[in-house]
């Protein structure tokens, strides 16, 4: 298989841009500078040079390396998550494994954290499935959120302590998977109250006519929004969102 190699560099002045263009309302957090580093500047203080770089081999026809990143404001870590197509670091990292990485405020990885600060599993325990969004609560777990493509697919959602395990009170064992055929999960938000919001997009392809010569150009699919919301348990909110929680 071709592959090609792709690095994940995380970029501390990144999120200090971000918290001085909210004006300290992101994460709730007071801005931070960092000495008389002009705006935008690299910080020196965080891994080599104001940068650190992780591997994540990527296969072309995959094409999922890292998909989001999620700053923790209780420790001011930086959490990386996405899903290889090959080997990285073996064995932490496995083809098509779901991987996360904790970094902490210099950038080194936080040893407390999965194995050496990575966490690598197939997402949902499934194999043919991508973890897309991710979000923290209070208490410090997260939650990651998914699709499983095999079959008609469905949706994924994981829950992880601090320490990168499986939350055993979320869901079945920390897992949850919800049927959804041709729903594929883009993002996740954590309600003020626990619960949690999911967002992505139905496509459904139309069926096309039987062959013709020459034949026709294909019809163009129908795409629509799709919101579903979880209690904190996991379960859907069937009683007060939406249709079913739909």
């Amino acid at each position: 298989m071709n592959t090609q190699r792709t690095k994940v560099t995380i970029i501390a002045s990144l999120f200090a841009l971000s918290l001085l263009m909210t004006s300290g309302n992101l994460f709730s957090q007071t801005p931070r500078t960092c000495g008389t580093l002009k705006p935008g500047a690299l910080d020196p203080t965080f891994g080599v040079g104001g940068k650190v770089t992780l591997g994540f081999p990527t296969s072309i026809t995959v094409g999922h390396a890292v998909r989001s990143m999620l700053y923790l404001p209780g420790t001011g870590n930086i959490l990386v998550g996405g899903t290889p197509g090959e080997p990285v670091i073996p064995p932490l990292v496995e083809e098509g494994h779901w991987t996360a990485a904790l970094y902490d405020t210099k950038g080194k990885l936080v040893p407390t954290f999965g194995k050496g600060g990575i966490i690598s599993s197939w997402f949902g325990g499934l194999k043919f499935s991508v973890g897309r969004g991710m979000v923290s609560q209070p208490d410090g777990k997260i939650i990651v959120a998914g699709t499983d493509f095999e079959s008609t697919g469905s949706i994924l959602i994981e829950r992880r302590n601090t320490k990168g395990e499986l939350d055993p009170d979320f869901g079945s064992k920390g897992r949850v998977q919800t049927p959804a055929p041709n729903v594929s999960i883009d993002a996740v938000v954590l309600q003020p109250d626990g619960k949690i919001l999911l967002a992505g997009q139905r496509i459904i392809f139309p069926k096309t006519p039987p062959s013709e010569f020459p034949p026709p150009p294909p019809p163009p699919p129908t795409v629509s929004l799709v919101l579903v919301r979880y209690t904190k348990g996991g379960d859907i909110d069937k009683t007060t969102f939406g249709h079913e929680g739909w």
